[in-house]
């Protein structure tokens, strides 16, 4: 009995180790919060995807997290479909609805590409702690 008392309080975090884990969840609300205020836009350099910030978090890191994220989902697929959107012979209600579609593929892939680069930025952050 005094052997499973040992390890329940040997088990239990210090202090500090739950104020440092506090302040990453608290880092990682904030970044949640700020990743809805930032916008930005990507363009093709040939086969380069590039992007930039057109509404900043002012938040460096939060800005290059969410460029990318969308660096990573515009795909050579998207650009066929943007490129595809081109032809005038497709109706412009069918464009429109089309890159409505695309916008929303690339929106929700940024949120979830997003979500995994902030989970590899809090395991950097707990390992040099």
């Amino acid at each position: 009995m005094m052997l499973a008392a040992f390890f329940l309080i040997a088990a239990q975090p210090t202090v500090a180790d739950t104020a440092r884990a506090d302040a990453l969840e608290d880092d990682i609300v904030v970044i949640a919060r700020k990743m809805t205020e930032w916008r930005g836009s990507v363009k093709w350099n040939g086969d380069m995807v590039t992007c930039k910030t057109t509404k900043s978090t002012k938040n460096a890191m939060v800005d290059k997290l969410g460029c990318d994220a969308m660096i990573f989902c515009t795909t050579p697929d998207v650009r066929a479909e943007v490129d595809s959107l081109k032809d005038r012979k497709i109706s412009k209600a069918e464009r429109a609805r089309r890159g409505d579609l695309v916008g929303l593929q690339v929106n929700e892939c940024a949120e979830e590409r997003a979500h995994i680069l902030v989970a590899a930025w809090l395991e950097q952050r707990r390992a040099a702690e």
